[in-house]
């Protein structure tokens, strides 16, 4: 397990997630592949092979989120699009402003939080379940959103 980081007097345990911030554009990805922002294939097959669902960017403002692709196309078929965007961006910024100190402007990579990570899942896991109540079905707790790739 990684040595935990102190940051603003807040013991905090690394994830093995960052959020990677070049030219105003912030992706949460592991950590392994930091660098200048990207966010190639290879992060979401990374993540495919670990859960063997597939995955697709999702676009938070100035965020950018690998998603499994069922959620993000249950929650566009829903309408709740706009809602998970905002949610998400509002939990990212919590994690680059308050948790690390930085700004959407500041290149560099961020450190993301085991329970930083887990708002980051419980906001999806919100989002998700609206969906599911709007469709009258009944719906499964994903558990294993991001558990899987915590390292």
């Amino acid at each position: 397990m990684p040595a935990p980081v102190v940051i603003q007097n807040v013991l905090r345990t690394p994830s093995g997630w960052i959020v990677d911030i070049w030219n105003c554009r912030g992706v949460l990805k592991p950590q392994r592949f930091a660098g200048y922002g990207n966010m190639n294939d290879g992060i979401l097959a990374f993540l495919e092979g670990l859960t063997g669902k597939e995955y697709e960017w999702f676009h938070c403002g100035y965020y950018v989120v690998p998603l499994q692709k069922e959620i993000i196309e249950a929650v566009k078929g829903a309408g709740l699009e706009e809602e998970l965007s905002e949610r998400l961006e509002r939990v990212l910024n919590w994690i680059v402003y308050n948790c690390n100190g930085g700004a959407i402007n500041w290149s560099g990579f961020y450190i993301v939080s085991v329970d930083e990570l887990r708002a980051v899942e419980k906001t999806v896991t919100r989002i998700y379940r609206k969906v599911k109540i709007q469709n009258d079905e009944q719906y499964e707790l994903l558990q294993y959103l991001f558990a899987e790739v915590i390292q």
